[in-house]
């Protein structure tokens, strides 16, 4: 009867020692699981993170020319004909950065040369401020007074088509026009601020994977514990 009650013992004993060994076993496979599982996640919400920030890249990069070939068609002159060269240069570049920078130099230069035309050939009708002899140049005086207006002391510059051709401040809405180019500048240079500094790709970097790896890291110690 001792000797029937020892191998019942030991029978339990080995069946607790079996579905013990099972349990650990599932249990290691479900912490694993899960390990994996947060990694998986980890790695996919990077991606669309990633993915986040090149979309916004894109959709920068095409407002930018959008704004550039909106100056070319509202202003009509032959300086803004010149902002075709970096739409072509964007077009043809894989690097879309540099070309960005080529843009950023283009309007930087149109701008200045613009508004420096404006000034040399202000009129009582392209300035914004009362001038004080309107009007001027009057009929008395075509060429006026002053050292400006440049372009009236020439007499192809009295010709009107020749002034609007090439980019001579003859009204007001030659200076609106330059506002466009001016937003746009801004625009590209936000965008070189961040996709050519370092500093802010590092931070964006460290967003979406330094704070998954450290998840990770600490999901793998967890589990060398558990499985201990």
């Amino acid at each position: 009867m001792e000797d029937e009650n020892k191998a019942a013992y030991e029978a339990r004993v080995k069946t607790w020692k079996v579905e013990l060994a099972h349990t650990i076993r599932k249990a290691k496979q479900t912490i694993e699981l899960q390990v994996l599982k947060n990694e998986l996640k980890d790695m996919v919400d990077r991606k669309y993170a990633y993915e986040f920030i090149f979309g916004v890249k894109k959709v920068v990069e095409q407002c930018t020319l959008l704004l550039l070939l909106t100056s070319v068609v509202l202003k009509c002159n032959i300086i803004s004909l010149f902002y075709l060269i970096p739409v072509i240069v964007y077009l043809r570049s894989r690097v879309k950065v540099y070309a960005m920078m080529n843009q950023s130099y283009f309007l930087s230069v149109g701008i200045v040369i613009q508004y420096g035309l404006y000034l040399l050939n202000l009129t009582s009708v392209s300035a914004y401020t009362p001038f004080p002899d309107a009007p001027y140049p009057s009929a008395e005086v075509p060429s006026g007074i002053y050292n400006i207006p440049v372009f009236y002391k020439l007499a192809w510059g009295r010709d009107m088509i020749n002034a609007y051709f090439f980019a001579l401040g003859v009204e007001q809405t030659t200076l609106k026009n330059l506002w466009l180019d001016v937003f746009n500048l801004i625009v590209v240079n936000c965008y070189l601020f961040y996709y050519r500094n370092p500093v802010l790709q590092r931070t964006a970097a460290s967003y979406t994977w330094d704070k998954a790896h450290q998840r990770m890291t600490k999901e793998r110690k967890h589990k060398e514990v558990c499985l201990e």
